[in-house]
């Protein structure tokens, strides 16, 4: 059965501990043939007071900087405000670290825009190296599965930059399709900030687009169970 608005918030605001050690009480296992090979540690507001784990996402959002559509120097302090007021702030908004067995933090991953319908994969990636060679699929498996299993969702998008072709890959081993190539206008701001946006074909700037692909229940299941 499908939960309505105020039971999906209130899954996804339990998720998000206000210390460590109830986010570590509150972790998904990733698993693979019955062996856990990782977990998902869900971020909240202990993530506020926590430089360590601050700087673990600032330095792999510089790595991987031209990944993304909003381009800019990452910042402890950028992080800080993103995370107070987005992945923890909005409530219909979650992210989760990535541990491996070892319980060492690799990654991250989450969604944003989680509605009655729809979400929207948001911030998967690989910060580190290590731990189980498909750690990062299974991983995103994980988070797909609790998605739809909790929120009742009938479909999960993702947008991709185009030459991103591994990730691309990853999302499609997993069931989604290409829905649409969007053409993309870059602009450049005085504070820093490059944006890549969604345009028409005619004002489009940059040769590269923007892969939207999507993921229904039933492409989901057919491709896990291959």
């Amino acid at each position: 059965m499908k939960p309505d608005a105020a039971t999906r918030l209130a899954r996804i605001q339990a998720l998000k501990g206000d210390t460590l050690e109830q986010a570590r009480a509150l972790r998904i296992p990733i698993e693979v043939d019955g062996a856990v090979i990782g977990s998902l540690v869900p971020i909240g507001p202990w993530i506020l007071n926590d430089a360590h784990h601050i700087g673990l996402i600032c330095q792999w959002r510089q790595a991987a900087m031209k990944m993304f559509m909003a381009q800019f120097d990452s910042t402890p302090e950028r992080t800080l405000r993103y995370l107070e007021q987005r992945s923890v702030g909005e409530p219909d908004r979650i992210l989760f670290f990535i541990h491996d067995a070892d319980g060492r933090c690799v990654g991250h991953g989450g969604f944003s825009g989680i509605g009655e319908d729809t979400a929207e994969l948001d911030n998967l990636m690989r910060g580190v190296g290590g731990g189980h060679p498909t750690l990062i699929q299974h991983a995103e498996r994980t988070l797909l599965t609790w998605l739809f299993a909790q929120m009742g969702s009938a479909e999960i998008t993702a947008r991709v930059l185009s030459y991103n072709w591994l990730v691309i890959e990853l999302h499609e081993r997993l069931g989604f399709r290409r829905r649409a190539s969007l053409p993309l206008k870059k602009t450049a701001f005085d504070d820093g900030l490059t944006l890549l946006e969604p345009c028409e074909p005619e004002l489009a700037n940059v040769r590269h687009t923007c892969i939207e692909l999507a993921l229904s229940p039933v492409d989901f299941a057919a491709a896990t169970t291959l």
